[in-house]
């Protein structure tokens, strides 16, 4: 063997030592992002007692993490009529604080569309996941069908993403990291 060749089968132990350090790596970042994420994040939920409502409030929660929202389409599937509380401004129920009965939404549809350049992707994803995770929770929704996509891609295109929202709820709940999240979305 020459002066300073490794000894075979070093190569591959080499390449996966590497691989294991680029992985720490990613891993240590998702955990920054992470973090950077659910600081950003509202505690509680806003006004979800209608289709137009949720759509009003994921806007605000998105913009509040930093996305940049071109749209956001909730189509309500079905509805359960349950106690909810009014607001001052007569959202469900009318009464400033008044608790009443309505009819919310139970089953939707959520579709979101954000511009980006590409360069943040998992982030944008996580990020999305993590507000509708939260909403999927605390409003008990069903939600068949939980799109992102992406607008102003490079190519011109626009790139989807279908999100299971159990997945996303698990992940907004912390049961989920930002890397064990995104691995589970590519399976």
């Amino acid at each position: 063997m020459p002066h300073g060749a490794l000894p075979p089968g070093a190569d591959v132990i080499l390449a996966a030592r590497q691989a294991a350090a680029t992985a720490a790596e990613q891993a240590d970042t998702y955990q920054d992002v992470e973090r950077e994420l659910r600081a950003l994040m509202m505690s509680g939920t806003l006004d979800s007692s209608s289709g137009e409502a949720l759509e009003t409030s994921l806007v605000i929660e998105l913009n509040r993490i930093r996305l940049s929202v071109v749209r956001v389409d909730v189509r309500v599937l079905s509805t359960e009529n349950r106690i909810v509380r009014g607001t001052a401004k007569g959202s469900a129920g009318g009464a400033s604080g008044g608790v009443t009965r309505a009819d919310v939404p139970k089953s939707v549809e959520l579709r979101i569309v954000l511009r980006s350049d590409g360069a943040e992707l998992d982030r944008e994803i996580a990020a999305a996941a993590l507000v509708v995770g939260k909403y999927v929770h605390a409003e008990h929704l069903d939600m068949p069908v939980f799109e992102v996509a992406f607008q102003g891609l490079a190519d011109g295109k626009l790139m989807r993403k279908r999100i299971d929202s159990q997945l996303a709820q698990q992940f907004s709940l912390g049961r989920l990291s930002m890397g064990d999240f995104l691995e589970a979305l590519t399976h």
